[in-house]
């Protein structure tokens, strides 16, 4: 989003969880251009946006379909959607959503759907799926898990998905 602001871009945001907002108009880019909002029904006109991005969101929504929906709604013709999330295999051997706090760990709800699942969501949506990829843990993150005390955890994820991203245009 930095990235986009310092070459013009006017950037907006939503999110539904008053601190993630609070995150957000931290940094300059977005410093009063964000809002509370539930992605089903996002506080923006029809065709508003040239790109919309859901970077590590799409797990916690328990409606895809609407949530892609009311995306591609909000996007421009031409626009680009772009989703980042946990890769869903990951989530389906367990992987869980989750961080601690003075001790205590908090597991937040989530939600599956394969990769099929949320490239049909697009196409259901009126978006054409431009491109997707997905990443793998390797030794550029051996540091994290090591300095975590996770070492054994790194052999075990090494090379498979964790990450997946998805890049539709909207027609």
């Amino acid at each position: 989003m930095e990235y986009l602001s310092r070459r013009g871009a006017c950037v907006f945001g939503a999110d539904i969880c008053t601190e993630m907002l609070a995150q957000a108009e931290k940094k300059q880019h977005s410093r009063g251009r964000s809002v509370i909002a539930d992605i089903v029904q996002l506080p923006f006109p029809d065709n508003f946006a040239d790109i919309v991005l859901c970077s590590f969101a799409a797990g916690y929504f328990p409606c895809l379909q609407s949530a892609l929906t009311e995306m591609a709604r909000t996007a421009k013709r031409q626009a680009r959607v772009i989703i980042s999330d946990l890769h869903p295999a990951g989530m389906s051997a367990g992987w869980t959503r989750s961080f601690r706090l003075g001790g205590a760990l908090y597991e937040i709800e989530k939600f599956t759907p394969s990769v099929a699942e949320i490239c049909e969501a697009g196409d259901r949506a009126g978006l054409q799926l431009y491109m997707e990829s997905e990443f793998c843990f390797g030794e550029r993150e051996h540091h994290y898990f090591r300095n975590a005390g996770k070492e054994c955890l790194y052999q075990e994820l090494c090379g498979k998905p964790a990450i997946w991203v998805g890049v539709w245009k909207k027609a």
